[in-house]
């Protein structure tokens, strides 16, 4: 007898193989709640037009993404819907090795956030479905394969993991990749994603932007910056309305302590968790040569 689905994660990445920090975020809840908010973000896009994180470059997509954002912290604070977002840096120690696979590290740190989502962040016996992206870098195709335990015929690491993953009681009964720009929730797992890391990225151009509209406000309002400035400077205001909206609703979300976003208590149903190597020995996994044949 097939179980019933009770819980449903949407997740995707941002940056998986450009730039020094990347992320994964998974978007999860209960399925009877999954309509009512994907009702409410549907509204809010013109003619089923995607909206991700990269396509925040002007003033109207910044304010669709803002309403966008208070849907989901309404959600949030009801503990209704839990994000978390996983961010890892390529110059630390784990990740700063020569011929570093960056595909079998993304598969790692899915692994990763998919475990603490699935073990700790719903009580009680959950069964689960995860909807990634379809166009991301995961071979989510084999990770299916394995599900219905044909992993013998797919002897990789990502068979393999994840594999050994579900053999742990973990009740995900079927990964199923979905186009994001059919999908709303995917979209706001880009969003928070792309938010995440850009967050560590620009971390110093955000201050010196948030410095310099202080004491020139009038200046900023009545100025043409230049196009990719201007992108920018969107990201920034969505960026810093996101914050204090997390302060607004005693999220714990820090921003300057971090230097990027990060929660301090994971149990806080938005979780920005900053990967850590956990010892010497804990290194991303390396590109393997072909033998000669």
């Amino acid at each position: 007898m097939d179980k019933e689905i009770t819980h449903v994660a949407f997740a995707d990445e941002s940056n998986w193989n450009d730039g020094r920090f990347r992320s994964v975020a998974v978007l999860s809840s209960p399925i009877e709640k999954v309509k009512d908010v994907d009702n409410e973000i549907v509204t809010l896009l013109d003619n089923n037009k995607e909206l991700k994180w990269s396509y925040i470059k002007n003033e109207r997509a910044k304010e669709t993404a803002k309403k966008i954002l208070d849907i989901i912290l309404k959600y949030v604070v009801r503990r209704e819907v839990v994000i978390d977002v996983l961010i890892w840096d390529i110059q630390d120690s784990r990740h700063n090795v020569v011929g570093r696979d960056d595909i079998a590290n993304l598969q790692r740190m899915y692994y990763h956030i998919l475990s603490n989502v699935v073990k700790k962040r719903w009580s009680g016996s959950c069964v689960w479905k995860i909807h990634p992206d379809q166009h991301s870098a995961m071979d989510w195709i084999t990770v299916e394969n394995s599900i219905k335990n044909q992993a013998k015929k797919y002897q990789d690491n990502v068979a393999k993991t994840f594999f050994e993953f579900l053999q742990k009681n973990l009740e995900i009964v079927s990964v199923e990749p979905l186009s994001s720009k059919n999908t709303p929730l995917i979209q706001i797992a880009d969003i928070f994603a792309g938010m995440a890391a850009f967050s560590y990225t620009k971390y110093e151009d955000y201050i010196n932007w948030l410095e310099r509209r202080k004491y020139d406000r009038a200046l900023f309002e009545n100025s043409e910056p230049h196009e990719n400035s201007k992108a920018l400077m969107k990201k920034f205001e969505l960026l810093e309305y996101f914050h204090e909206k997390c302060k607004g609703n005693k999220l714990g979300v820090s921003l300057r302590a971090f230097k990027g976003l990060r929660t301090k208590d994971r149990k806080k149903p938005i979780n920005f968790w900053f990967y850590e190597p956990q010892h010497d020995r804990d290194k991303a996994p390396r590109k393997v040569k072909k033998q000669p044949s």
